[in-house]
């Protein structure tokens, strides 16, 4: 059973990490929890974890993994 959130109803543009993600410019970066969130200059959205780096060039997607590491217990720790 999937676990929904208040935005699964309102829509993503309503999410403040969704808003950061889309007011960010190119080699700008932002920091949620563990995950830093870069927009390189090729428009690729970087997510780098202390296990992971991850390259997402649709928003969405990159929205969506950052959603799924909050019910990760590397996102989680410490």
């Amino acid at each position: 059973m999937q676990q929904t959130i208040i935005y699964d109803f309102l829509g993503t543009s309503f999410d403040p990490i969704f808003q950061q993600l889309q007011q960010l410019e190119k080699d700008q970066q932002v920091t949620f929890g563990e995950a830093t969130i870069r927009l390189n200059r090729a428009g690729i959205y970087e997510v780098s974890t202390s296990a992971a780096h991850e390259g997402f060039s649709v928003i969405d997607r990159c929205y969506d993994y950052i959603c799924s590491l909050f019910g990760s217990d590397e996102f989680n720790s410490g």
